[in-house]
C-alpha cells in the first residue's frame, strides 16, 4: 500500500502514522524546551527582583520608624480635585468607625 496506509501482513504500524508521532514527539519536546527556558528566564527574573526588595528593606536605617503606626491621616476631596486633611480628633473618629466596618466584614 501507498504510504503504508494499511498494516502489512507483519502488524507493522502504517508509515503515516509512525510519521505522526515523531512529528508529536519532536513538537513536544520543542515546546517542554521552550516552556523550560521561560520557566529559568521568569525565575531569574524574581530572584533578582527579591535580591533588590530585600536590600531597600535592609536599607532602612531606622528600623524603629517601620513599626511606627502614628495613626491614619484620612482625607476627604474638595470640589477644586485636591484633599484636604481632616483636624486629628475627627481623623481618629474616622479612623475608629473604619475599624469597626472592616471588623463587621466589609458589607
Amino acid at each position: 500500500a501507498l504510504l503504508g496506509v494499511s498494516p502489512d501482513a507483519s502488524g507493522a504500524e502504517p508509515l503515516w502514522r509512525q510519521l505522526a508521532r515523531s512529528k508529536a514527539g519532536v513538537t513536544l519536546k520543542t515546546l517542554l524546551s521552550n516552556a523550560r527556558e521561560k520557566m529559568s528566564d521568569r525565575s531569574a527574573d524574581l530572584h533578582e527582583a527579591f535580591v533588590e526588595a530585600e536590600t531597600a528593606v535592609k536599607s532602612v536605617r531606622d528600623r524603629e520608624r517601620l513599626k511606627d503606626r502614628s495613626g491614619a491621616v484620612w482625607k476627604y476631596k474638595l470640589a477644586s480635585g485636591g484633599f484636604r486633611a481632616y483636624a486629628p480628633d475627627k481623623c481618629a473618629e474616622v479612623e475608629a468607625l473604619f475599624q469597626k466596618w472592616v471588623r463587621e466584614g466589609k458589607p
